[in-house]
């Protein structure tokens, strides 16, 4: 999350800072816009949102403060109900980048993904 929030939201909606769970080189994300939306648009584990950088690695190059990127929800505070009757919560809202592609633009992802997820998409 935002180091500068003082309260942590429990469902990725517009303007909720995510942290990125892969090594492509942005540390902090914002959430501009939930594409997948439902009646409500707030976005849960496995929908694509629209994120601006926030706070970068200055030691790779491949993104600048203020870039438009594609990111896919991997965590959230909020809980998530399995098929068979699990219920999960995480620690941080979450998201990898990707491209428009679908596919991840790193090598590496940190911290626990959902099965799920890695039935979705293949690129997991």
């Amino acid at each position: 999350m935002c180091i500068r929030d003082r309260y942590i939201l429990n469902m990725v909606i517009p303007e909720t800072c995510l942290n990125v769970a892969d090594n492509a080189g942005a540390y902090e994300v914002k959430c501009i816009k939930v594409l997948d939306t439902k009646q409500y648009k707030a976005a849960t584990v496995g929908d694509i949102i629209v994120v601006v950088i926030k706070r970068i690695n200055t030691l790779k190059k491949k993104f600048k403060v203020g870039m438009l990127r594609l990111g896919l929800v991997v965590r959230t505070r909020a809980l998530y109900h399995r098929s068979h009757g699990i219920t999960l919560r995480f620690a941080d809202n979450a998201v990898i980048i990707i491209n428009r592609k679908k596919a991840p633009m790193s090598k590496r992802l940190k911290g626990p993904i959902l099965f799920e997820l890695c039935v979705k998409y293949r690129f997991i």
